[in-house]
């Protein structure tokens, strides 16, 4: 994603954040700004899950593009020697991954299970 792009998403992101927080603390008021919008107060909890669906879309969107799996497969493919000569001595890329994750130090499961995921993607791509 390039740079232009990013920035305009979370400028989107913030103008979504805030009217997110108004429509929160301002739900069910008759004088709440999108009235001119939706004159029945009855769908502001569900306009404000759809904002808050769409602010969960954006943020994955604005994650899933950052440096990090460009390290992931920076590292991978400056170590393709090595694995190479791992899967010679007929190791899985489940293994290496493991192998790999614990080089890395992930303490949180979460992490790990992500970090995995995106390890065995990056290692089923190499040669």
């Amino acid at each position: 994603m390039k740079f232009r792009s990013r920035q305009l998403l979370y400028m989107v992101l913030v103008m979504v954040l805030l009217l997110d927080f108004y429509l929160i603390f301002n739900a069910g008021n008759p004088a709440s700004i999108i009235r001119f919008l939706v004159p029945d107060p009855a769908y502001d909890v569900t306009i404000t899950v759809l904002i808050s669906l769409l602010i969960v879309v954006i943020s994955f969107s604005l994650r899933s593009q950052t440096d990090q799996g460009n390290t992931i497969k920076t590292l991978l493919q400056n170590n393709s020697a090595y694995i190479a000569e791992l899967r010679k001595k007929n190791q899985s890329d489940e293994q290496i991954a493991e192998s790999f994750m614990h080089g890395l130090g992930a303490k949180n499961r979460v992490v790990k299970w992500v970090l995995r995921g995106r390890v065995l993607r990056h290692l089923r791509k190499l040669p």
